[in-house]
């Protein structure tokens, strides 16, 4: 579990295995010079937790990012991640299937 000072906020997170399909299909390939793509997960879900014990210069930094994310400022699903690679973007359930022995 992922825990955000984010009450009910929507977020659509990324898979960071999206965010690097899409820089080599952008990197690699003609017609996106001068371009900005604004990416997100493929769906917005809502999480509520708090974080504790962490240094107060990034708890912060965290509050206030997740100021934003309670206004579901995160909560936009974009279609940008299919439309450069051809793939869908992985859902977080898949991300955490893959990765579950890492929060072990």
């Amino acid at each position: 579990m992922f825990f955000q000072p984010a009450a009910e906020a929507k977020i659509a997170h990324i898979d960071v295995a999206d965010i690097a399909r899409v820089a080599a299909k952008v990197l690699t390939e003609e017609g996106h010079v001068g371009k900005a793509y604004d990416l997100s997960g493929p769906e917005a879900w809502r999480k509520s937790a708090v974080e504790m014990g962490i240094p107060e210069l990034y708890a912060d930094a965290l509050v206030d990012l997740n100021r934003f994310y309670k206004d579901d400022g995160m909560a936009v699903v974009l279609p940008a991640v299919e439309a450069i690679t051809g793939k869908k973007p992985r859902t977080f359930h898949e991300f955490g299937k893959d990765n579950v022995s890492s929060f072990r």
